[in-house]
């Protein structure tokens, strides 16, 4: 801009800054500048943020395969659990009786006792004590893992704007201007 009572002299404008060119007196003509992106210079900050970002969203991935892995586990016990109350629910329930009453009239001999259906009983009482004491034992880790589950939902959903956010602020990185850049301007003398 030229006010009324200054001359014109070249000025270079970036991020709020002017700066004074010189141009040597021998010079009559400029030699235009090209714009290169091997000119652009990223601040330390700038590298440093991405590399966080980048490590950020490498443990972001690990996570997501975690729980993956949860899933797949969660499943598998959940069918194991669903086998185990199958086989409790077929079994019959036989509890051991009494001896019918014909056999008391016999003579007293050595009568075999019939362990079967009682070791049937103990086993079934034993299984269903077991299938209890796991599904109390592990309740809490399967509402955490189940937590996750829900959380990596959100997070893969966050992890999708992220990828839209950044392509978006590449793109408009890449559309700016050479004076819009994020690095401090680099001026270059003619010589």
């Amino acid at each position: 801009r030229t006010s009324p009572g200054k001359a014109s002299s070249p000025q270079s404008a970036s991020l709020g800054r002017t700066t004074q060119v010189s141009i040597p007196p021998s010079s009559s003509a400029a030699v235009p500048r090209r714009n290169s992106l091997g000119d652009l210079k990223i601040p330390a900050r700038i590298s440093q943020a991405q590399i966080g970002l980048k490590r950020d969203l490498g443990m972001v991935r690990e996570f997501a395969t975690s729980v993956d892995k949860i899933k797949e586990l969660q499943i598998i016990y959940h069918h194991l659990v669903a086998e185990v109350q199958a086989v409790l629910n077929s079994a019959p329930l036989s509890r051991v009786t009494s001896p019918p009453i014909i056999h008391l009239a016999r003579p007293r001999s050595r009568l075999r006792s019939n362990t079967e259906p009682k070791s049937s009983f103990s086993e079934h009482k034993q299984l269903v004590a077991a299938l209890n004491a796991i599904t109390i034992k592990y309740r809490i880790p399967w509402e955490c893992a189940e937590l996750l589950i829900e959380l990596s939902g959100e997070i893969k959903e966050l992890q999708t704007i992220y990828h839209h956010l950044v392509a978006e602020v590449q793109a408009v990185l890449s559309s700016a201007p050479q004076s819009r850049a994020i690095s401090p301007p680099i001026i270059h003398l003619a010589r």
